[in-house]
């Protein structure tokens, strides 16, 4: 999937930047464990939890190339 399309998902809420979020370290943790291992650190921070969002409203001005 590329980055104007990922975009698109989430200026048209299909998908959370928390859903992103997680598929992406997801997505590296299975790289590190069986793939072509990015010796990735993974850094989280603790204060950020899903229920404590900020809101979206400027998610109106990110822009896509068409």
């Amino acid at each position: 999937m590329t980055v104007a399309q990922l975009t698109e998902l989430l200026i048209t809420r299909q998908l959370s930047a928390v859903a992103l979020a997680r598929a992406c370290l997801d997505r590296i943790a299975a790289l590190d464990e069986r793939g072509p291992a990015l010796h990735a650190e993974r850094a989280l921070n603790p204060g950020a939890s899903p229920t404590r969002r900020r809101p979206t409203s400027g998610c109106s001005r990110v822009t896509t190339a068409r």
